[in-house]
């Protein structure tokens, strides 16, 4: 093609990847809120977009708000949703600091696509998959507010978290010994932890 010609098509490729990079990380600065609102339009028992999809297929209406054992699965899905974009700026960003002579090298030893990736961007990405591996499973332990705003604060057996029932030992029950124990125990359980992955993710 003439070079006249590809200057369009490079720019829309460019615009197209800045808007997809935009929409993936976009959800990270919401709050969790904003999230339960559209989480809200999705499953509003009486209007919401899914509830109104099973109606006019003719399938059975769920009570999404108030069945918990879909919570499990639907509390993943936001947070895959809200945090996937921060990981994948940090892993685009160790992409394209990773020396290009490597895969130059690689090419020229006989690598392929498979081995290329193995053996050169997984290791240049080895700092930041520590980085949000660690902080994932510390925020895990950490899962506070995100079930409550969700849940709409009506469904206690869906957010029945570990650190609720923290809190609802010291401020409801008043057992502040056993409370003050298990909060102790707790940063230990993600001191631990998070040495351990520390350790293993170094070491390969």
């Amino acid at each position: 093609r003439k070079p006249s010609l590809c200057v369009p098509d490079t720019y829309s490729r460019k615009f197209l990847a800045k808007t997809y990079q935009t929409l993936m990380f976009f959800p990270y600065f919401l709050s969790w809120v904003v999230a339960a609102y559209f989480l809200f339009a999705f499953l509003d028992p009486s209007n919401g977009m899914i509830v109104r999809a099973q109606r006019l297929a003719g399938a059975q209406v769920i009570d999404w708000y108030n069945e918990p054992k879909y919570w499990p699965f639907i509390l993943t899905i936001c947070n895959v949703w809200k945090n996937t974009g921060y990981s994948t700026v940090l892993y685009l960003s160790a992409i394209t600091g990773i020396d290009r002579a490597q895969y130059e090298a690689a090419a020229v030893d006989g690598a392929n696509a498979w081995q290329k990736f193995v053996n050169v961007t997984l290791p240049g990405m080895r700092y930041p998959m520590m980085y949000t591996f660690v902080m994932a499973v510390v925020a895990q332990f950490n899962i506070y507010g995100q079930p409550l705003i969700l849940t709409g604060f009506n469904n206690q057996e869906a957010n029945a978290v570990l650190l609720m029932y923290v809190y609802e030992n010291a401020v409801k029950k008043q057992v502040a010994g056993m409370s003050a124990a298990m909060a102790l125990i707790l940063g230990v359980c993600i001191m631990a932890v998070s040495f351990v992955q520390m350790r293993v993710m170094r070491a390969n």
